[in-house]
C-alpha cells in the first residue's frame, strides 16, 4: 500500500514478524517444529476464548432466570 508522498504503510505487527524469515528456514526441521509450535499456539489460545464464551452465556443466562 502506498500513501501520498511514497510512504508505505505497514501493519504495526510486523515488528515483530519482519525478521522471522532470518530466524527461520522452510527445511524439514522447520516444518516439523511448526507443525508443533502452531497447534500448541492454538491450544494456549483456546482456554482464554472458551472462558470469554462461557463468561458470556453465563452473563446472558443470568438476566432470564429470576
Amino acid at each position: 500500500m502506498e500513501e501520498a508522498g511514497g510512504e508505505h504503510h505497514h501493519h504495526p505487527l510486523r515488528v515483530f514478524f519482519r525478521d522471522a524469515r532470518l530466524a527461520f528456514r522452510w527445511d524439514e526441521l522447520g516444518r516439523e517444529i511448526m507443525g508443533i509450535a502452531v497447534p500448541g499456539a492454538l491450544a494456549l489460545m483456546a482456554d482464554p476464548v472458551a472462558s470469554l464464551v462461557d463468561t458470556a452465556f453465563i452473563g446472558h443466562i443470568g438476566l432470564l432466570m429470576p
